[in-house]
């Protein structure tokens, strides 16, 4: 077993990592958009009313990004936020049922009833397609 798998059978430090890998993927969606738009953090800053550490404490993760923050940088950066639900890849201490990578290495573990394909993509463009394998 792979130690990130026997530190996500631990309840507290499952519900961590899924909190910092939620504030990762919106913080690299933001900084993606920033550099594919030309927006520096000084110009997001000035929309904001804010100094220019405030929006890089925020990207970096080192202040608390609450939904009202977020709906703030999206005014500021004309944008709007589109997500969908889907069943976590990760794996937890009850969960047998493997998930196939379509795209990429590897194979995640997930208990899910549901005959379910899902897609997950990165600010970095990366994609990843997972589907249910059925035995």
């Amino acid at each position: 077993m792979a130690l990130m798998d026997e530190y996500l059978k631990d309840k507290d430090y499952h519900r961590l990592y899924n909190q910092e890998r939620v504030i990762l993927k919106v913080t690299e969606a933001l900084c993606k958009y920033m550099k594919d738009h030309n927006v520096s953090r000084v110009e997001l800053a000035r929309k904001l009313g804010k100094n220019k550490s405030f929006v890089s404490q925020v990207l970096n993760g080192g202040r608390n990004l609450t939904l009202r923050t977020l709906a703030d940088f999206l005014w500021a950066l004309n944008c709007e936020l589109r997500f969908e639900l889907a069943p976590t890849a990760t794996p937890r201490k009850d969960e047998e049922t493997k998930w196939e990578i379509l795209s990429g290495r590897g194979t995640k573990q997930k208990k899910h009833s549901q005959q379910v394909t899902f897609y997950e993509t990165w600010a970095s463009g990366q994609e990843q397609t997972y589907k249910k394998v059925v035995n």
